[in-house]
């Protein structure tokens, strides 16, 4: 587990580890329903790898809602397998979801976490 995160960090030490595949050009009438995002490094792979390792969190939707509004830094085991699970399953549909985790750096907090909970 603690090489898929040091993998994950060294991922997203690049200034924007993802990419916009379905952009929409605001001169265009077409409108597109989602976004589509691309992770470098399988970032999205990993983090499904890493939420298996933990276990995933089948009952998630139950709790996510506190789990987000808790400080990463005070995260539990439990909580973190919730946050992935949603994390993974709710950015299944394209979502940019990992890409707006990044970019608030809740995703980092969370994993450093994970590192010293199980160092």
């Amino acid at each position: 587990m603690k090489k898929t995160v040091e993998t994950i960090f060294k991922i997203l030490e690049a200034e924007r580890p993802y990419t916009l595949l379905n952009a929409v050009d605001a001169e265009e009438e077409e409108d597109i329903e989602s976004p589509c995002y691309e992770y470098d490094g399988g970032l999205d792979s990993l983090l499904g790898a890493l939420a298996d390792a933990v276990g995933r969190d089948d009952r998630y939707r139950d709790s996510f809602g506190t789990v987000l509004k808790t400080s990463p830094e005070a995260l539990t085991l439990p909580q973190i397998s919730t946050y992935l699970t949603w994390l993974v399953t709710e950015e299944k549909d394209c979502g940019g979801l990992i890409a707006g985790e990044i970019e608030n750096g809740v995703l980092k907090r969370v994993l450093s976490r994970l590192l010293v909970l199980c160092p």
